[in-house]
């Protein structure tokens, strides 16, 4: 458990993220993320914050990059045997 969570600080002290307003990343119903979607692409951060959002079951917000949608999305492709 602790080697876990090591790993999930070490990829967030990279994470762009933290230098921009965190309402860009949970944005209300309908509301605008492309900001957060275009910093992430350029994040170091993006694909281990993807997989934790995955593996944790985060419903809320954008995380590596992809948009609530996305991740339901790719964890029912991940169930049909998709990577």
């Amino acid at each position: 458990w602790a080697t876990r969570l090591t790993a999930v600080e070490e990829w967030r002290k990279h994470a762009l993220c933290r230098g921009f307003p965190q309402k860009w990343w949970f944005p209300d119903q309908g509301g605008r993320f492309d900001t957060a979607v275009w910093v992430c692409s350029h994040c170091p951060s993006q694909t281990p914050c993807l997989r934790y959002a995955l593996d944790e079951g985060i419903t809320h917000g954008i995380w590596g990059g992809a948009t609530e949608s996305k991740r339901r999305r790719l964890k029912k492709e991940a169930g049909r045997g998709r990577p």
